[in-house]
């Protein structure tokens, strides 16, 4: 059930730069929700006496007119769809309202006695610590949920906040509950692009745990009793959901949460820069951003891997059989050639791929598996006609609609489940007792999956 409450509200007086260069006066009332990733209700309004005023070129840039330091607000990339620049009757008094239909960014300044020197940064709605913290320590205003280690910005707390509104016309509250990480900067001289980027890999390793992405939508600091607030993409705030098979199962239960994460994001920073950037890849494949349908999710999970295993991939020297079956096919060749051109042709591509110790797609993908001791066993096969090699050939050349919808699905998850294992030993993590194994899975049955594969490129029923 929605509750209109009684919002944190600002009128003022605003100054519009449009991207020429070109200004007008304007009205503005903002009203902020209760916590970080529900919509800021921004209203823009062109004052009557004001007109008539000449075209405004999107974007936009706002900022209060004789601004104090008691009040400071700043809107960038404002983009409209409508906006009044006359009207058709002489009025002095009123104004009318500009289509706002983009704003990337909101800064408000103001003073306020809190004199502590923290930061905080403000995350996207989180399925996995909703259901497992709501219900614990419920009356609290904050509640620590776990804390780890950034080399760069000390120790960072993540958090569960609650805010208390009023309901309008009443004498009842609503509580809104939001998640934020606490970073006590203190003497740390760090902008707010730094602190972010430095986060960044943690909410990339926190991602793969909660199977969702989890985003940075904004920030609040408090240093020497100023307090700045910035909301990304204010009015349309970022939303992400739980990104998996349903019901939701995740990598470890909340009571684990705190050392496996803690050992992974340590693990993390002893990694080469390769390696980071690895994790990096991993995490936005398992977890996007927006919402993929089965054959764009395969594809995506499948070029990061390609990808990974392209790259870990070292040449092999020639064995002596291999030396021997090129100079045989060579004197083959050679001898046939005046009478079939192109079969030689196509021979002598052939006998180059292994003069080169090229190795096919699926021996580098087994050969990073075994180089990171994953285990794949258990899951779907790499290589074959029905492997899921085979089932990315298929979609890049044909797409979705020529490979079985239940059968794609399984295999989606299996791959997902399979670049879950190497990010996890990239991490230095072992999830043998993990809920995944532990709660019983058709789709993991062996038996169940077998089946699937065996008409995974029959879709003549489908």
């Amino acid at each position: 059930m929605s509750h209109n409450y009684i919002k944190e509200t600002y009128s003022f007086d605003a100054k519009l730069t449009d991207s020429t260069g070109k200004t007008i006066l304007v009205d503005c009332t903002v009203k902020l929700p209760s916590i970080w990733g529900q919509e800021v209700d921004i209203r823009l309004a062109v004052p009557h006496i004001e007109m008539p005023v000449s075209s405004v070129e999107n974007p936009c840039e706002l900022a209060v007119v004789n601004a104090t330091p008691k009040l400071q607000l700043e809107m960038n990339e404002i983009s409209y769809r409508h906006l009044p620049v006359e009207m058709s009757l002489e009025r002095k008094f009123g104004t009318s309202p500009v289509s706002l239909t983009h704003v990337a960014s909101l800064t408000l300044v103001d003073q306020i006695s809190i004199l502590d020197n923290k930061f905080y940064v403000c995350l996207s709605h989180v399925d996995y610590l909703s259901g497992n913290v709501m219900t614990a320590g419920a009356n609290e205003m904050i509640k620590d949920i776990v804390s780890f280690t950034c080399p760069k910005l000390g120790d960072i707390t993540l958090q569960r906040y609650c805010t208390k509104s009023r309901i309008d016309s009443s004498d009842s509250f609503v509580f809104s509950f939001g998640y934020w990480l606490e970073i006590p900067i203190g003497q740390l001289d760090f902008s707010a692009n730094q602190i972010l980027s430095f986060v960044s890999p943690i909410l990339d390793v926190l991602s793969i745990f909660v199977c969702q992405r989890v985003l940075a939508i904004g920030w609040q600091s408090f240093k020497g009793g100023v307090r700045t607030r910035f909301w990304k993409d204010p009015i349309q705030p970022l939303k992400t959901s739980y990104v998996g098979v349903e019901p939701k199962r995740y990598l470890v239960p909340i009571s684990d949460l705190s050392r496996q994460i803690n050992r992974a994001i340590a693990t993390y920073y002893n990694l080469n820069e390769k390696e980071r950037s690895f994790v990096f890849s991993l995490s936005y494949s398992l977890c996007p951003a927006i919402s993929l349908r089965d054959g764009e999710r395969f594809m995506s999970l499948f070029r990061v891997l390609e990808e990974i295993a392209t790259k870990c991939w070292t040449k092999r020297p020639l064995t002596d059989s291999e030396k021997i079956a090129i100079s045989m096919i060579d004197d083959v060749v050679n001898s046939m050639e005046e009478g079939n051109p192109e079969v030689c042709k196509i021979i002598r591509r052939y006998s180059k791929e292994i003069a080169r110790g090229e190795s096919s797609l699926t021996t580098k993908l087994l050969d990073l598996l075994r180089s990171q001791n994953v285990d794949n066993s258990d899951l779907w096969n790499i290589g074959g006609g029905s492997g899921l090699v085979g089932i990315r050939n298929k979609l890049a050349h044909r797409g979705a609609h020529s490979i079985h919808h239940q059968g794609l699905a399984v295999a989606t998850f299996h791959l997902s489940l399979l670049s879950e294992r190497l990010v996890c030993a990239f991490l230095g993590l072992s999830f043998k007792d993990s809920l995944r194994r532990i709660r019983r899975d058709e789709w993991l049955e062996m038996d169940y999956v077998e089946v699937v594969k065996k008409r995974i490129f029959d879709v003549s029923n489908v």
